[in-house]
């Protein structure tokens, strides 16, 4: 399996995982933390031993921030994903997203 696939199929299941224990972060302060490419160490840090992010090497790590950022910069959340209320499913689709690219 395409390595890409399987961090973005890991990592849709981690956040999945969130939002089924009824967690959730703003879309605001979603986008905020997209923005700043920090967005992976604000989910370690809100969600600690509720979420594995060691799934991911370093490199995987910042191609994630970057990927998301990228995606944050160019995709109005609301009119592509119907996202505005759960920063977490905006992840989810942002995985989504990635996934279908790669394929």
């Amino acid at each position: 399996m395409d390595r890409t696939l399987l961090i973005y199929t890991n990592f849709g299941f981690q956040l999945n995982k969130l939002v089924d224990a009824e967690e959730k972060i703003s879309v605001e302060i979603t986008l905020a933390k997209l923005r700043e490419r920090s967005i992976l160490e604000y989910l370690k840090q809100t969600f600690d031993s509720k979420i594995n992010l060691n799934i991911f090497s370093q490199a995987e790590y910042h191609e994630v921030e970057e990927t998301f950022n990228t995606y944050w910069f160019n995709i109005d959340e609301n009119k592509k994903f119907g996202i505005n209320k759960n920063g977490l499913c905006l992840l989810i689709s942002y995985c989504l997203q990635k996934i279908q690219e790669s394929v």
